[in-house]
């Protein structure tokens, strides 16, 4: 994702001027409008599709669900 930051738009999203304005800025201008969240499910990761094989994996989190959002709301 190193390529992601340094674009305008996200530059701009984080409320900083500049930024590269190349491909990846226009890769990243189609990708972000009106997103307020991306649920990152398992099919993002890999080519892994089907049921889980057991609940022994509870992710990197652990057990504890947790529902955060930025410190501005």
């Amino acid at each position: 994702m190193e390529w992601f930051f340094p674009t305008r738009v996200v530059r701009k999203m984080q409320g900083h001027d500049g930024g590269e304005t190349g491909v990846d800025n226009g890769i990243a201008s189609k990708a972000l409008p009106e997103i307020g969240a991306w649920i990152l499910g398992r099919n993002m990761f890999g080519p892994v599709r089907g049921p889980w094989p057991d609940d022994s994996w509870k992710g990197w989190w652990g057990d504890e669900r947790r529902i955060t959002r930025p410190s501005s709301c």
